[in-house]
């Protein structure tokens, strides 16, 4: 018997005799093709939903100053304008020289009636919360935070040896959901459904 894979020449033409193994390849092939494929994983059977009835739709603080003469600053902070565009004219657009910041935060509820619960935290602290109500399918938060407050929130300076000539601070801003019409709240649709959450990541810069 010819061993496999050994090259034979019939009739003036080359050819190899692979044995058994020319009847097995095929079949496998066949059998291969034929076998069931691993199972799939299954799908959420719940499937994306859009559940959530409030959402924030702006957060941002800008530093607060107040002229002779002049109203107060309030309402929506200008695009651009917050300490979280990084134009503050401190080094690499650090805010520079802050003392008071005033922050602004508006949530949309998919609420006719209630309120919202708005908690404002840098780093870990909490500075500022209030409950809103809700009025023409908004709710809007602002306060004017202390230097005090605010900045225990920073986050403590690198110890590299390539420091930032800044420090850092997440602000997060959070809106809890509590409506009358329709009912909804924590204990009715759980934490998910009536939290929005947001923040962001500024930083600030003092001197001469």
């Amino acid at each position: 018997m010819q061993p496999a894979g050994v090259a034979r020449r019939r009739n003036g033409r080359s050819w190899r005799w692979w044995g058994r193994g020319a009847l097995i390849l095929p079949w496998a092939l066949v059998l291969g093709c034929a076998r069931p494929g691993l199972p799939k994983p299954e799908a959420d059977a719940a499937g994306p939903t859009d559940s959530t009835l409030v959402s924030i739709t702006a957060f941002d603080c800008m530093k607060h100053e107040v002229f002779p003469g002049e109203a107060p600053p309030r309402g929506p902070i200008p695009a651009g304008a917050g300490i979280r565009a990084w134009k503050g004219g401190g080094p690499y657009g650090a805010s520079w020289n802050v003392s008071q910041l005033r922050c602004f935060v508006a949530a949309a509820p998919r609420c006719s009636r209630g309120r919202v619960m708005f908690t404002l935290r840098v780093g870990q602290q909490v500075v500022a919360e209030e409950a809103a109500a809700i009025s023409a399918g908004r709710a809007d938060f602002e306060a004017v935070l202390r230097m005090g407050a605010w900045q225990r929130g920073l986050d403590d300076p690198a110890v590299s040896a390539d420091k930032l000539p800044f420090r850092t601070g997440i602000f997060r801003a959070q809106a809890v959901l509590d409506c009358d019409a329709p009912r909804a709240g924590l204990s009715d649709h759980g934490y998910a459904a009536v939290t929005s959450e947001t923040h962001f990541v500024a930083g600030f810069a003092s001197g001469e």
